[in-house]
């Protein structure tokens, strides 16, 4: 009998992923106490090598599992890894809503612990493993193999087919895979620390970090002043937006103080952005240094002594009634905008042509 007839599940699948351009190695199976780790002395040299097909029979054998490394030596493979169950809908469903041809061609797997896998190649190269996000406790929820590092697949003990075969690892485009991995990190509970209010003393807070710790909670009434439309959905990837200029669907995700865009049809950056980036996005361009001084202008900051006016105020009036003993004056002075502001806008300024400028009331 040919020795590839007496190959069992697991040598079969070792030798057809070879074939299809995948490094494999084997591993010890779910329920060993070493469970995962490889059955090699070492396994350094098919992060960059593939081991013959012709050695499967004799590595993969006393009920081992098979295991696929990650990065170029595999086309370029990444896995996202779902250590949480409970984010793989939501993170789902999310993705369909902003591509859903990209989350319909993707490789699911389930795990034995509940968790799950989506797979693909990409046309780039792929970094090594990250924590992409993570809960309050530190555990890691959503993490990628990638470059270095390896996953079990079927037909490994515990492991099933959810949808397609690694024959048909689609390979998406770097720009996808940034998505895929923006998507993830917005469902963390630990936000980069880029994108956290600041602490810092009162002796030097800056225009920007007076700013969020002023409106950190404000940024909702920012999107919707600017067009942006709640959908009314929220999950544990956070409140989900739409963008001006559409009806429907998700755009991007608002959590913990931080929004992520998703839309290449809004002129904002990824994120995660805090108060301070969406107004700089959304007023200035994403000029920084003009936000900054356009705040400084209108009282933020430890240089300003000017109470900086909320940025609610002009809702918060236009819903209330109006005290009868309050001059028209003072009224419009309360809609006024800064010189510096009004300066800041540049070639944008076309687009606020009744612009009041304080003191010229």
């Amino acid at each position: 009998m040919r020795e590839q007839d007496q190959r069992n599940p697991v040598q079969k699948a070792a030798v057809d992923l070879l074939n299809l351009g995948f490094s494999v190695i084997p591993v010890h199976g779910y329920n060993h106490e070493r469970a995962k780790s490889p059955t090699l002395r070492s396994w350094t040299k098919y992060q960059s090598t593939k081991l013959n097909s012709d050695n499967v029979t004799s590595l993969f054998r006393n009920g081992c599992s098979i295991a696929v490394i990650g990065g170029a030596v595999s086309g370029n493979l990444e896995c996202l890894d779902f250590d949480k169950p409970d984010l793989f809908t939501p993170y789902l469903d999310t993705l369909e809503g902003i591509d859903a041809e990209l989350a319909e061609k993707l490789v699911q797997r389930g795990t034995p612990s509940g968790g799950f896998h989506l797979i693909y190649r990409c046309h780039g190269p792929v970094s090594s493993s990250q924590k992409l996000a993570m809960g309050e406790d530190g555990k890691t929820w959503i993490e990628t193999r990638g470059k270095d590092g390896y996953f079990l697949t079927t037909p490994s003990p515990g492991y099933t087919l959810i949808k397609h075969s690694l024959k048909n690892t689609p390979i998406i485009t770097a720009k996808e895979r940034g998505l895929l991995l923006d998507l993830a990190k917005s469902f963390s509970e630990q936000p980069l620390e880029a994108t956290r209010n600041k602490t810092t003393s009162s002796a030097d807070v800056r225009p920007g970090d007076d700013f969020n710790q002023r409106h950190s909670n404000e940024i909702p009434t920012m999107l919707e002043d600017v067009g942006w439309i709640p959908t009314g959905r929220t999950g544990p990837g956070g409140q989900h937006w739409t963008r001006p200029g559409k009806s429907k669907g998700t755009s991007a995700t608002l959590k913990n103080g931080c929004f992520y865009n998703f839309s290449t049809n809004a002129d904002i950056p990824r994120g995660p952005h805090d108060a301070f980036g969406v107004y700089t996005y959304l007023h200035h361009g994403g000029n920084f240094a003009a936000a900054a001084r356009a705040l400084a202008a209108d009282g933020y900051g430890d240089k300003c002594h000017n109470k900086p006016k909320e940025i609610g105020q002009k809702i918060d009036r236009q819903k209330s009634n109006f005290n009868k003993s309050e001059t028209v004056e003072n009224i419009l002075e309360d809609f006024a905008v800064t010189r510096a502001y009004v300066e800041s806008l540049g070639k944008e300024e076309f687009l606020y042509p009744n612009l009041i400028i304080q003191g010229h009331i």
